[in-house]
């Protein structure tokens, strides 16, 4: 019996890869050697590539909800100009496959919380619809509400066949539908708890005729 009966070290390496204009894909490599574990994770992740739709080029369609194992999260669509607001691991996967502007928060997290982070991501980025398949869908006429143009609607998109005004129920709503009926917890902000103090109030008097200074 030898000092080293047992000992067998290897490497595991996961990898995300993508084009940076619509398609990504992501694998999981083990070897002996780092280099040989990066080289299988990166073909291995070159032959899992996805296409992923995209708005415009540079967000996602429309707000989604994903899980995979206890990994939940929940990602919005941005407007251009606003970056990457969301977790490492999310950003990086934005990156290689081409989305610029979008926020996403994480809600639970478990043991491998990248891979199923991952993982989640990308099954919301499949599960994406275009305006057209939700109305389809639901068979009413899908509008928007921009307050850019002050509250007046916006026909997105028109069922090829619609629901009689009288079969007309409950109408969902938008965000409701794209998360499928889940509610987003939203977090309070913790309150400034010196702003309750004499101090502050004596701040505010002596700072007042200073407040409009350079």
């Amino acid at each position: 019996m030898t000092g080293n009966l047992g000992r067998k070290f290897s490497y595991s390496i996961f990898v995300v890869t993508g084009n940076g204009d619509g398609l990504g894909g992501f694998a999981l490599g083990r070897a002996p050697s780092l280099p040989a574990a990066l080289r299988k994770a990166k073909n291995r992740a070159g032959q899992k590539l996805m296409r992923v739709e995209r708005h415009e080029n540079h967000t996602v369609l429309h707000d989604f909800h994903a899980n995979f194992g206890k990994s939940r999260i929940n990602v919005h669509k941005a407007p251009k100009g606003f970056g990457l607001v969301c977790h490492r691991a999310i950003k990086s996967i934005c990156e290689v496959i081409g989305i610029k502007d979008l926020h996403a928060k994480k809600e639970a997290c478990a043991r491998k919380t990248v891979q199923n982070l991952t993982k989640a991501f990308f099954l919301g980025l499949l599960r994406q619809k275009s305006y057209q398949e939700m109305s389809d869908e639901t068979k009413l006429l899908l509008v928007e509400r921009n307050p850019d143009r002050l509250g007046f609607p916006r026909l997105l998109a028109e069922p090829s066949e619609p629901i009689p005004d009288e079969k007309i129920g409950h109408v969902p709503d938008f965000q409701s539908y794209c998360f499928g009926g889940r509610v987003e917890h939203v977090k309070k902000k913790d309150s400034q708890w010196y702003k309750k103090l004499p101090g502050w109030q004596t701040h505010l008097k002596r700072t007042h005729p200073f407040r409009n200074m350079p």
